[in-house]
């Protein structure tokens, strides 16, 4: 999938497509990675936005985070 969407660094539906099967596939700073990408072309993207959420959040729980402000931060993605 990476390999073919590489031939297409800037479209968003490529990106999109690697950052949703890499997150559904548990590589979250891979899909986190293509979040990013997507967000520096679209930065209201609600999908790539919300993976970011995901992402940040699935990190705090593995940790069994407390940090609020943490929380915080990985929420805002979703609430944009």
């Amino acid at each position: 999938m990476r390999g073919e969407a590489s031939r297409f660094p800037d479209d968003p539906f490529a990106i999109r497509l690697v950052m949703e099967t890499q997150f559904l596939a548990g590589n979250n700073a891979e899909a986190s990675a293509a979040a990013d990408r997507l967000l520096a072309i679209e930065p209201a993207n609600a999908r790539a936005l919300m993976t970011k959420g995901l992402v940040q959040m699935a990190g705090l729980v593995a940790a069994r985070s407390n940090d609020q402000a943490a929380w915080g931060a990985a929420r805002q993605f979703l609430t944009r």
